[in-house]
């Protein structure tokens, strides 16, 4: 979860628990929900699958990044993509596949400097 300009937002998973290896059955997406009414604003469907960072947003890119791990037992639809907080959309461009990456994708962590961590 992230609020930003007023505005909470939530990854959602859409992934089948009756199966053991919890395939996916939908893309991911992030419900963007506006608190002082209540109400649901925009869902923003994710291109990977399976979200399962916490939200980051990063001003120095005015972007929220979130990553997906897509189906767990191969490098299929995971990666990190990032959603412009202006106009609740995912940037195209943005998207960096697990593939591209050498494997699947974990939980973001921010960093600041020239050093980060990894797990």
């Amino acid at each position: 979860m992230l609020i930003r300009n007023g505005l909470v937002y939530v990854a959602l998973q859409h992934i089948d628990f009756t199966q053991s290896l919890l395939p996916k059955v939908a893309n991911g997406e992030v419900v963007v929900i506006n608190p002082a009414t209540d109400s649901i604003t925009t869902v923003i469907t994710l291109n990977g699958k399976n979200p399962v960072s916490e939200l980051l947003y990063s001003p120095t890119l005015n972007r929220i990044l979130v990553s997906s791990a897509g189906n767990f037992t191969v490098i299929d639809g995971g990666g990190i993509e990032m959603i412009n907080p202006d106009t609740n959309t995912v940037d195209a461009q943005s998207a960096v596949s697990a593939a591209t990456m050498g494997g699947l994708t974990t939980p973001l962590c921010s960093c600041r400097g020239p050093k980060g961590l990894r797990s």
